[in-house]
C-alpha cells in the first residue's frame, strides 16, 4: 500500500493558512476543486462497501479519516465499521453523526452519506475547530 501524504483535515488546515498570502478567493477555488475530486472518489468507495452482501457501514466519515496522495483520496479507519444489522449503538464523531442516529441509534448506509456531507461542508466553509463547535452549536451536543 502506498504511503499517503496526510489527511483531508490537515490539508484543509494548511490551505486555509495560505489565505493571507494568496487571498481567500484562490483558496476557496482550490478547496472546491479538491472537494470535487475527493467527493467522487469517496462516493465510489462508499458504493463499494455499501453494496456488499451484507452492506458495510463505515460510521465515522470525517476529514481526519480521508487520506490523500496527490489527487488520490482514500477512506480509512474502518475500526468502528460494521455489517448492517439491527444494532442501535451510536458511535462516531459527534459533528458527523446523522441526527436520526442520535435519536434512535438506527444504522443504515445513509449515515455514511450524512457524514460525507458534513465533511464536504467542512471543506467548503471554514468552521470552528471541532472542539469548539459544541459551544457554538449546542444542538449537536443534545
Amino acid at each position: 500500500m502506498p504511503l499517503y501524504g496526510g489527511s483531508l483535515y490537515g490539508l484543509l488546515r494548511r490551505e486555509r493558512q495560505k489565505e493571507r498570502d494568496v487571498g481567500p478567493e484562490l483558496v476557496r477555488a482550490a478547496l472546491a476543486a479538491t472537494t470535487d475530486r475527493m467527493l467522487s472518489q469517496i462516493l465510489d468507495a462508499l458504493d463499494f462497501v455499501h453494496t456488499r452482501d451484507p452492506p458495510i457501514i463505515h460510521r465515522d466519515i470525517k476529514p481526519a479519516n480521508i487520506l490523500y496522495r496527490g489527487d488520490k483520496f482514500l477512506l480509512t479507519d474502518f475500526g468502528i465499521a460494521k455489517i448492517v444489522d439491527t444494532s442501535t449503538t451510536m458511535v462516531g464523531s459527534c459533528w458527523y453523526v446523522a441526527h436520526e442516529v442520535r435519536l434512535s441509534g438506527g444504522q443504515t448506509p445513509e449515515v455514511d452519506i450524512y457524514g460525507l456531507g458534513a465533511a464536504v461542508v467542512e471543506c467548503l466553509v471554514e468552521l470552528p475547530p471541532e472542539t469548539e463547535r459544541a459551544s457554538k452549536w449546542p444542538y449537536w451536543e443534545q
